[in-house]
Order: C-alpha cells, then sequence, then structure tokens
C-alpha cells in the first residue's frame, strides 16, 4: 500500500497572505474561518492597515501622529534604507515596535 510521501519538510499550513508555510501554533486562525490562517508577520501588517483606513476618518491628534508614522515608513522602504547594513537593522527593530 502506499500513502504520500514523507517529504521530511515540517508539518503545518500555508500563511493565506505571504504563502510561507507555517507551524499550525504561529499562525492565527480567523474566527469564523479556521481554514484560513495568517503568520504573525502578516497578521501584524493587516492590523497597520486596518488601522491606517480607521485613521483616515479621524482627526484625532494620535491618529494624525500615526499618520505621519506611516508616511515616514512608506518613505523608508520606497529608499530602501531598511534593507541598508547598519542603519536597516535599526530602521527594522523600530518599525516593529512603533504602532
Amino acid at each position: 500500500m502506499t500513502g504520500p510521501a514523507d517529504t521530511g519538510g515540517p508539518a503545518g499550513s500555508p500563511c493565506w497572505c505571504c504563502g510561507q508555510t507555517f507551524p499550525d501554533d504561529e499562525l492565527v486562525h480567523l474566527g469564523s474561518h479556521p481554514e484560513a490562517a495568517v503568520c504573525f508577520r502578516c497578521a501584524q501588517f493587516l492590523s497597520r492597515k486596518a488601522r491606517q483606513v480607521q485613521d483616515q476618518q479621524s482627526t484625532s491628534p494620535a491618529a494624525r501622529a500615526r499618520g505621519v508614522l506611516d508616511v515616514s515608513r512608506d518613505f523608508v522602504v520606497e529608499h530602501d534604507w531598511h534593507r541598508l547594513p547598519v542603519v536597516g537593522s535599526a530602521l527594522r527593530w523600530l518599525g516593529d515596535r512603533l504602532p
């Protein structure tokens, strides 16, 4: 009897956003659709994008400050500064910790 071949790779599921395979404990499963899952990095990205949409409808000082951060983040990525050898690691570290 033949069965599926064991590839020796990590067991898991693909992220619906980036397509990479992750162990199930490293994925966020959507409530009503548990078959849909995204990795932590993509979940953070989606959260940031949802916040940007909400902030566009708000005029609070906090929303304006986050807007400035978003424009700065986009500028850094557009110019590939986050890929620079020394400064890039500091920018990525900072980007992971800012809203």
